[in-house]
Formats: C-alpha cells, structure tokens, sequence
C-alpha cells in the first residue's frame, strides 16, 4: 500500500524537482543563461494565469 504512495509522489514531484533543477543550472551559468530563465519564467506565469 506504501509503495503506491510513493509511486504517486514520485510522479506528483517529478516536474517540481525538473523546474527546480533547471532553473539551478541557470543561476550556476548566469552569464549565458540569464535571459534563458527569464523566458521560462515569463512562459511558466502565463501557463499559471
């Protein structure tokens, strides 16, 4: 029974974890990547509205 909550949390976060870690690889290589994250950030709020 356990195990399938942690398959379903497993997935629920996947996307989470992928977002954060992007974004963490594009404060790391700042220089280049800085309008990179603007636009997913601008792509990210307009999904959200």
């Amino acid at each position: 029974m356990m195990l399938i909550v942690w398959i379903v949390l497993a997935i629920l976060l996947l996307p989470v974890l992928l977002f954060v870690g992007i974004l963490a690889v594009d404060g790391m290589a700042l220089g280049t990547a800085e309008r990179g994250s603007e636009c997913l950030y601008g792509e990210f709020s307009e999904r959200l509205r």
